[in-house]
């Protein structure tokens, strides 16, 4: 199948009228595009996988937990993926999930 790189993906998206745009892209990371910003992509965390499940849900939870303190949207990306690398580590969607604490000092280990 052909993939649509992620940057015509955010530029169609904000054509259509979404202002930040965030595209997961599993073991490479993910592609933010801020409203009227050059997108950029971050990079994945390599580590151990137990188990993917939940990967998404705590990259969500990343990223929100981010946004809420006001970060920029490349750095609530990379917290995001942190938080998702710490979390495959373990079997279970949830198992994983680490402290704020523990993901900031997990991120913080690579400069983006």
């Amino acid at each position: 199948s052909l993939a649509v790189p992620a940057f015509v993906s955010a530029a169609l998206l904000q054509d259509w009228g979404v202002q930040n745009v965030v595209i997961k892209l599993g073991a490479e990371g993910c592609y933010v595009k801020p409203a009227g910003a050059k997108g950029v992509s971050v990079p994945a965390f390599h580590t151990a996988v137990a188990d993917t499940t939940g990967a998404g849900d705590s990259f969500v939870a990343g990223f929100l937990a981010g946004v809420l303190r006001r970060w920029d949207l490349r750095e609530c990306a990379g917290f995001a993926c942190a938080v998702a690398a710490l979390n495959i580590q373990c079997v279970g969607a949830t198992g994983g999930m680490p402290t704020f604490e523990r993901a900031i000092q997990f991120k913080n280990g690579r400069k983006l």
